[in-house]
């Protein structure tokens, strides 16, 4: 895990992520174990990270009803709903090519300060 990247979505889906190669044991050493190319294996992990930051239906629904324009206000309220910040909402329609990485950047923001109350100095 790193904060390199800086932003609240890519944060967890990478925690999540790495918790899905976790809990199926699978990493790319024991690729030759389960008869999976590592592309297999990450394509699992992205699925699980994604389906449990927002589930498959809800996400498929808000795509029904918010497309082709998703607007701040769709997105806050979504995110709301589904109890996650708007930022896990906005990374994962940017990474499916929903919107633009210029869209909605106002509703990303950063992890670190998150973390900065617990680091000690």
């Amino acid at each position: 895990m790193t904060l390199r990247l800086d932003r609240r979505d890519n944060f967890w889906f990478t925690l999540l992520h790495e918790i899905a190669h976790i809990l199926k044991k699978e990493t790319r050493t024991d690729v030759d174990i389960y008869h999976q190319t590592p592309d297999e294996i990450e394509a699992k992990a992205n699925a699980f990270a994604s389906s449990h930051l927002i589930p498959e239906e809800r996400y498929q629904e808000f795509l029904g009803t918010a497309s082709p324009l998703f607007t701040r206000n769709k997105v806050m309220v979504f995110a709301k709903k589904i109890g996650v910040h708007p930022s896990i909402v906005v990374g994962r329609l940017q990474h499916e090519n929903k919107i633009p990485w210029s869209n909605l950047r106002n509703l990303m923001d950063s992890i670190k300060p998150v973390f900065a109350k617990y680091i000690i100095q």
